[in-house]
């Protein structure tokens, strides 16, 4: 099966070794010599996982990524009671999930970048039933339909959740507000819609969000810049609307703010100066207007341009000029001498 161990691209072991635990990507337990670990990512493995695979019944963590494995994920894997971690992305797999009914010690499921289909809400309800305890769950790039269900706020223990890039629909459900423990939610490039629920306020755990590229509407709420541990903020493309809320000033780890392409109006809050870990800021394409506000002056960590409207006008604090490399103008930039006679001007 997989094309080995001779198609592989490193058999060591596969062939000339009697002793199992010495075959490369074999990991034997130290104390029970049985077979715990297999990992065999980037090595050229093609074709099925065979439904032998269950044989490893002492397995803990199975990694096949990043081969061009076909088929379907066998039930088999359920013989697999003790596994932890099952990593199966960047692989041609298709059809659906099977039930993991006896996989509840899981904590990792990665199925990224595949063809497998199904709906999503299935997938995480059957999660909530026998692996509660899961702590990642990616399967972006897929061919997943439906919701993000009710459910979700039940796998109290998630820390990522990667469902970007599958045909998702219907709004984001109240109940993700239990999820304390997230850390990464990516539910960009789908047509999620509805608003962003002010639930969102109570994943204090929240580091990195991206929503961009979908259907959302309504206001960013407030609640979210509530969460002191973000870096991230990639909500880009949407049909999000309303004012960017002062309290955005409290994000104060905040890395990356992209709001690019929304209908957002109203003033740039004065507050995003506070914000001086910013290396992006990327706030154009709205209907943003006023002027650029002095407080931007302090953003010395910016890694690019920041990136506004050109109804984003008025006269330009003299302050500014410290950082005018480090801010797209609108041109000609008004009442800012020390921008007309830059050689480096940013314009958009």
């Amino acid at each position: 099966s997989t094309n080995g161990p001779v198609g592989w691209i490193n058999a060591d072991g596969w062939i000339d070794e009697d002793d199992i635990c010495n075959w490369v990507g074999v990991k034997c337990s130290a104390s029970s010599g049985n077979v715990d670990r297999l990992v065999l990512s980037s090595n050229n493995l093609e074709g099925p996982i065979p439904p032998s695979i269950g044989l490893l019944t002492n397995l803990k963590f199975l990694d096949l990524s990043k081969n061009d494995i076909v088929g379907v994920i066998p039930p088999e894997c359920n013989e697999l009671i003790h596994l932890v971690e099952l990593v199966l992305n960047q692989n041609q797999l298709s059809g659906h999930v099977p039930t993991l009914y006896a996989l509840s010690h899981l904590r990792c499921l990665s199925l990224s970048n595949n063809h497998i289909t199904g709906d999503l809400s299935n997938l995480l309800v059957d999660l909530q039933n026998n692996a509660p305890n899961i702590t990642k769950l990616s399967v972006e790039k897929n061919k997943l339909t439906g919701r993000i269900p009710t459910e979700i706020g039940d796998l109290a223990r998630l820390k990522e959740f990667h469902a970007n890039l599958n045909d998702l629909s219907s709004t984001i459900p109240t109940e993700i507000g239990r999820l304390s423990e997230l850390v990464a939610a990516d539910i960009s490039q789908t047509t999620i819609s509805g608003t962003i629920p002010s639930e969102v306020g109570l994943l204090t755990s929240m580091e990195n969000i991206f929503m961009g590229f979908s259907a959302l509407t309504g206001s960013i709420p407030s609640e979210l810049f509530g969460l002191t541990k973000l870096k991230t903020i990639v909500l880009q493309e949407t049909n999000i609307d309303g004012y960017i809320a002062t309290q955005i000033g409290l994000t104060r780890n905040l890395e990356v703010l992209v709001l690019e392409s929304n209908s957002l109006s109203g003033l740039i809050p004065s507050e995003i100066g506070l914000l001086t870990k910013l290396t992006t800021v990327n706030l154009a394409l709205n209907k943003l207007s006023g002027t650029i506000p002095s407080e931007f002056a302090h953003l010395t960590n910016l890694e690019e341009p920041v990136v506004l409207n050109s109804d984003v006008i008025g006269p330009v604090d003299p302050i500014l000029c410290s950082v005018f490399d480090k801010i797209e103008f609108p041109c000609p930039p008004p009442n800012c001498d020390c921008c007309r006679s830059s050689k480096t001007l940013q314009c958009t």
